[in-house]
């Protein structure tokens, strides 16, 4: 065969396994974008659905309202860890693999000091917070049973890979401006990196391709991100009476500079049990992603040790935009086609217990931001949660969360079950 004859077969050889697994190649393009939506901190706020948004007077209001800062005292120091695994059921043309990751890491660390004032507070807070654990694994393996004559019955095994985290590094302020109302402001700069590889393996199982036996394609991605300027949140919120109170805030839009060290090889391997490198590459590449404004309302009713919470947070990333696209190509309308609205609603329930112990439930409704073009949702993410709050003493607070999610989304020949068990705990020492 000639070398024109080559090319032309890699190349239906290549297109053909890559496009087959199109699930795979959308969830690792959509990593920037996930990378920067918010998942929640904080062992309280997480057990209560993260209706936290008309409750304050932690280190964790520094995420979800900057104005419940007011409701602190004295000088406090908090922080707190996380324990999360996913795990992912796929099921390629009747075949099943499955694949799990854990991680463990700093879920925030902070500072909170509120200067002592005649009337009314002011109180200012540093930390930083963990905003997207980035750690995901999925492999997909079986035989393409389709009936295109190029690929038979072809073995498929695909591995996608992420190693990383994202984190927020924040400074507010918050004031009582008048009796039961407080405002608060937030800046934020955001940094994290990723490390991301995705290796597809394709057997000629049925000699149906020749002269080849196989092939792989292996590509690899480092990104770093950093903020390009700060991130700024305004919160407000207001307690008419003592048993209730109602929180707003809105995250001002943003632009988040990413740079991606890559790498590409293709290898084919022949009938003859030789291989060929055929394509090996790699560069860095730099370009900015600009971020749409974000919204959250919540309130809070608190009657005989009883608390119940709710909030409502509004993300619309089809607003998002990439200042160039990244190296390995996107459609110019790529966050309009794969993005949509999105309302994340969010409950709880607290119950004070004699000893100063505090029971916790909480659920959430979080429907998926990304939704690659023809990809179908089985079921929507739901996330439900419990915790339980203990005081160590007059000094020491600790929170312990358990909270767990499912969805499941199908995609031509391929489904994905995919299910998260997230352990939080927080500590707080008052000083």
């Amino acid at each position: 065969m000639n070398s024109m004859g080559m090319r032309i077969r890699r190349a239906i050889v290549s297109g053909a396994a890559i496009l087959l697994l199109s699930p795979i190649a959308a969830v690792a393009q959509s990593a920037e974008i996930l990378a920067v939506v918010p998942t929640g901190t904080g062992a309280r706020p997480l057990a209560l659905g993260e209706a936290y948004h008309a409750i304050g007077g932690d280190i964790h209001s520094l995420y979800y309202n900057p104005a419940g800062l007011g409701l602190a005292k004295g000088l406090s120091i908090e922080g707190g860890i996380s324990h999360r695994m996913t795990a992912l059921d796929t099921r390629y043309f009747g075949n099943e693999a499955t694949s799990k990751v854990f991680s463990t890491g700093l879920d925030n660390l902070g500072l909170v000091y509120a200067i002592p004032t005649d009337q009314g507070s002011l109180v200012f807070a540093l930390g930083a917070h963990r905003l997207r654990d980035l750690d995901n694994r999925y492999r997909l393996e079986g035989y393409n049973t389709s009936d295109d004559p190029d690929l038979g019955e072809t073995w498929i095994e695909a591995t996608d890979s992420d190693r990383g985290a994202l984190y927020g590094y924040a400074a507010g302020v918050a004031v009582e401006v008048s009796r039961g109302t407080f405002v608060g402001f937030t800046l934020e700069a955001i940094s994290g990196s990723n490390s991301y590889t995705y290796l597809l393996d394709a057997y000629d199982t049925d000699n149906v391709w020749t002269p080849y036996d196989g092939h792989r394609w292996d590509d690899g991605i480092d990104y770093t991100y950093q903020s390009r300027g700060l991130r700024m949140s305004f919160g407000t919120l207001w307690s008419p009476v003592r048993w209730i109170s109602f929180g707003g805030t809105v995250r001002m839009p943003s632009e988040i500079e990413i740079t991606e060290d890559w790498y590409q090889s293709e290898v084919l391997y022949y009938d003859d049990e030789t291989s060929e490198l055929t394509y090996d590459d790699d560069g860095t590449y730099s370009y900015s992603l600009s971020l749409p404004f974000e919204f959250d309302i919540g309130a809070a009713l608190s009657i005989a040790g009883v608390t119940l919470t709710g909030s409502a947070s509004y993300n619309d990333f089809s607003q998002a935009s990439y200042s160039k696209p990244p190296y390995d190509g996107f459609d110019p309308d790529f966050f309009i086609n794969n993005y949509k609205p999105q309302w994340k609603l969010g409950g709880g329930l607290e119950l004070a217990v004699p000893g100063g112990m505090a029971l916790r439930a909480g659920y959430q409704r979080a429907p998926l931001l990304f939704q690659a073009v023809g990809e179908e949702i089985a079921r929507n993410r739901e996330i439900f949660s419990a915790g339980i709050g203990v005081p160590m003493g007059d000094l020491i607070h600790l929170d312990l969360t358990y909270r767990s999610a499912q969805w499941e989304t199908g995609f031509g020949a391929t489904s994905e079950m995919w299910r998260n068990g997230h352990f939080i705990m927080s500590f707080g020492y008052r000083f």
